[in-house]
């Protein structure tokens, strides 16, 4: 019988040998909290417990206090496996368990040199089991209120089982035990029966143990295969969404694009009088110079007066280049060219607008204050700038149009703010109605009455360009304020200078 007992623990030894072998370990897999170090220390330790029972009566009695103790380690790791299912297990618990391994080595090395045979030390190890068992009782129903897994379930009706089994295995040997034997595998075939129903029980418990965490292994892959296949589907779909998006803003700059040059077609109708009267004026002036001129050089020579013919040549050329500053602000302002940010003077760009819309102002006998620094540069698109000066005096200009008051103002004011640069032109006319005011820079809002249409948005899409700000304040005494403000120093990836 000792021979078949030797045998059966080898048998056992290599089978959980092969499941050591095949397990799942912390190391190799992080995805899910059921994977811990304990679940390989208990193969391992049950393992060698049964290798060493099977080797005993060869090396002698004293390597059973190793076999002995390798398998209340394996009992109190399996445990902690079950545990950790739930929750890490605490440093007070690993120190009973150190506690409980030391005490169970003096108390059965107690035993083994004063008692004969080893039923006591049977009892002793049977007693630690049927409690260790109980806990384990206790680990899988509260793992199976978080988890209905159908093998834990199975695991439950094993651990009572291997606990009824464990129990048999107590009373059979109490009742067939051989006296004559020094260890477990000397034991006769009737005291063995309860004892290898026992083992081969919690064979099967590991066993059940394995496939539940390789079951747990696939399911996290697969969680994993699901999660990477339903990115991919949200990256595929965010990529289509981006790509319709860069299409709307393309089709938005092209539409702002036609807006801007429609804008600019009616500023031209509108100021094309105001233009032509300025210009008209040197041009008169040239004219009659160049007249009086010819007449003095018909003269005689000895009658001719050089002094007055220098002065009307000054005049001319004086005339002929306020002209061409008219043209040439009319250029930049309707300018269709690709622009990039430009260094340049921002006072200049205010009072060029001016120079165009002059005319006008006369004719309609509206004055204007500036309150301007001598210089203020900053990184601009001169001719967006521009247009936007342009719409905002244009739409004072129309407002005083319908004021009946006799004194019509407009003032130009540029300050710095917070090292940006504003800009705000305010007129005394009737001002902005209520109705109106909630949306003065909505596309194509009907406000034509005040002189704000189309305008008023382009210009504040063209501020959003300069990474600025436009708005509306009321004036105190009556009229309407209109103020921007934007950076100075914008950058792009060329500054003209």
């Amino acid at each position: 019988m000792e021979k078949l007992n030797q045998l059966l623990f080898i048998i056992f030894s290599l089978f959980l040998l092969g499941i050591y072998l095949s397990t799942i370990k912390k190391t190799e897999n992080e995805r899910h909290p059921y994977f811990s170090e304990y679940w390989p220390l208990a193969i391992l330790s049950r393992a060698s417990a049964f290798l060493i029972w099977a080797v005993s009566p060869i090396l002698g009695s004293w390597t059973l206090v190793f076999a002995n103790t390798l398998y209340l380690v394996s009992l109190i790791s399996l445990l902690f496996t079950l545990r950790s299912w739930r929750i890490e297990i605490s440093s007070p618990i690993k120190f009973i368990a150190v506690v409980t391994v030391v005490s169970y080595v003096i108390a059965y090395e107690y035993i083994l040199h004063h008692f004969d045979g080893f039923l006591y030390r049977a009892y002793l190890l049977s007693f630690l089991l049927l409690l260790i068992s109980g806990f384990e009782i206790r680990e899988l129903i509260i793992n199976l209120r978080k988890d209905r897994a159908p093998l834990l379930k199975l695991l439950l009706i094993l651990a009572f089982i291997q606990f009824a089994l464990a129990v048999f295995a107590l009373n059979m040997i109490s009742n067939n035990s051989n006296p004559a034997a020094k260890s477990i595998v000397q034991n006769s075939a009737e005291g063995m029966i309860g004892f290898w129903l026992a083992f081969g029980t919690q064979l099967v418990f590991y066993i059940f143990i394995s496939s539940f965490l390789y079951q747990k292994l696939w399911e996290s892959e697969k969680k994993a295969h699901d999660q990477l296949k339903e990115n991919r589907l949200k990256l595929t779909s965010v990529t289509k969404e981006k790509e319709a998006v860069a299409e709307l803003l393309k089709e938005r700059d092209a539409l702002v694009s036609q807006l801007l040059r429609a804008n600019k077609t009616v500023t031209t109708g509108a100021l094309s009088a105001s233009i032509a009267h300025e210009i008209n004026q040197p041009l008169t002036v040239i004219q009659i110079n160049v007249q009086l001129l010819r007449e003095l050089m018909d003269v005689q020579n000895e009658k001719a007066d050089p002094k007055m013919q220098l002065e009307l040549v000054e005049e001319i050329l004086k005339n002929n280049q306020r002209a061409t500053n008219v043209v040439r602000s009319l250029r930049s302002i309707f300018s269709e060219q690709t622009q990039d940010f430009e260094h340049v003077d921002v006072v200049q760009i205010i009072r060029s607008v001016l120079d165009i819309s002059n005319a006008e102002l006369n004719s309609k006998k509206i004055t204007v204050d500036f309150k301007l620094p001598d210089s203020a540069f900053a990184n601009v698109y001169p001719q967006e700038i521009l247009q936007v000066i342009l719409n905002l005096v244009n739409n004072a200009v129309a407002s005083l149009s319908e004021s009946s008051q006799t004194y019509k103002n407009i003032v130009v004011e540029l300050a710095y703010v917070d090292e940006q640069i504003q800009i705000s032109i305010t007129d005394n006319g009737p001002g902005v109605s209520q109705a109106n005011e909630s949306q003065l820079f909505e596309l194509l809002a009907d406000s034509k009455r005040t002189g704000m249409g189309l305008g008023l948005w382009l210009c504040k899409y063209v501020i959003s360009r300069h990474q600025g700000l436009i708005w509306h304040e009321h004036v105190v005494d009556g009229g309407a304020k209109f103020c921007l403000q934007f950076p100075t120093n914008l950058i792009s990836y060329k500054i003209q200078k």
